[in-house]
């Protein structure tokens, strides 16, 4: 027999033999190989997998594990949270994470054109740290988050400033269009641009805990007649203030509540020193107490002109448009990726999964 032919016999049969031992008698990585095989096609339902992006599965513990985060970020858990609550909120986690895993897509070969500096991941990492009351509370954050460590937080925070950057190129605001709008808001609502009524005044107050009807009463018609003797003299109501006022706020600071608007202090205050007249004290009860109340001035509402408003409405706006723009531009990737997202809806009225932290 030809030589070449014997030593591939030969080679055959060891190869045979180390298959045979190794499924057979040591159960090695040939046979955890196929047992894994074996696993790998059961459906996914069974493995709870909730979706694919781009053939990754996001496992139902993962979208829960989102969830528990958003929750934790509102100071919340997952008591109280009922059937239809818990599946919009896996909704919401799925698409933010189909939105994530699209990005990371996306940015793996042009990561050269959204670079991040030290510096700024240094800074993102301080503004986290700065979240927390200290090092525990940050540790703690960072274990609800399944982030492990120093390391792992720069990468994902240097992660985000690039995925920042990348939404940034194709949501940016147009600023001529904004500064249109702007004005043409400020023109349609003027009214809501206007600076409201509001009163200057200071008060002596006898508090109904401590005090009779006729106590009080008599306290702030003493002092009231004291205030026209001398002719309302400033330094006669910050005396008596001082002396005599149970509101201890104000009552070293000869019991000045400064400029009041409506709706800002109790109406049953406001109103009736809404109906006072300047340079009058005059006594007034609420469900606190009695008030000797002196309206200092009154300013009536006054429009404010566009320039005095422009900056505020102008961020408002900004802010409304490029939160608007930035979930259209995720909408739209979603779209375009649609064939490579997919996600088993029923799966997300499951009950609750205990959840295992991911990368």
């Amino acid at each position: 027999m030809h030589k070449k032919v014997l030593w591939r016999l030969l080679i055959w049969l060891v190869l045979m033999g180390y298959i045979a031992l190794d499924f057979l008698v040591l159960k090695g990585p040939l046979h955890q190989k196929l047992k894994t095989k074996e696993v790998e096609i059961l459906p996914d339902t069974e493995r709870g997998i909730a979706a694919r992006v781009f053939h990754k599965p996001i496992y139902l513990s993962q979208i829960d594990f989102a969830v528990d985060k958003m929750l934790w970020a509102k100071g919340r858990d997952r008591k109280n949270i009922g059937e239809s609550e818990r599946t919009y909120l896996r909704q919401v986690a799925i698409r933010d994470l189909a939105d994530q895993y699209i990005l990371r897509t996306k940015l793996r070969d042009q990561q050269e054109k959204y670079p991040v500096s030290e510096e700024e991941i240094t800074a993102a990492v301080k503004r986290f740290s700065d979240r927390f009351d200290g090092k525990d509370d940050l540790i703690n954050a960072l274990k609800a988050n399944g982030i492990k460590g120093d390391k792992e937080l720069r990468y994902r925070l240097a992660a985000k400033l690039q995925q920042d950057q990348y939404i940034e190129k194709f949501t940016q605001v147009d600023s001529k269009l904004l500064e249109d709008e702007a004005k043409k808001a400020h023109a349609d609502y003027r009214q809501q641009f206007s600076v409201p009524a509001r009163v200057n005044v200071r008060h002596i107050f006898c508090a109904k805990l401590e005090n009779t009807e006729q106590q009080a009463l008599l306290k702030l018609h003493f002092a009231k007649a004291l205030l026209h003797l001398s002719y309302q003299s400033k330094d006669t109501f910050s005396e008596l203030a001082r002396v005599l006022s149970e509101d201890e706020r104000t009552k070293r600071d000869s019991g000045k509540l400064g400029w009041i608007r409506k709706n800002r202090i109790a109406p049953d205050f406001t109103a009736k020193v809404f109906a006072a007249e300047v340079g009058i004290p005059e006594i007034i009860e609420t469900k606190l107490g009695w008030h000797l109340i002196h309206v200092v001035a009154k300013e009536q509402p006054k429009p404010r002109s566009y320039e005095e408003v422009k900056s505020e409405l102008m961020l408002s706006l900004e802010n409304y448009q490029r939160k608007n723009n930035v979930e259209k531009f995720r909408i739209t990737l979603r779209k375009q990726q649609a064939d490579k997202i997919k996600i088993d809806w029923q799966m997300l009225k499951k009950p609750w999964t205990e959840v295992i932290p991911s990368n």
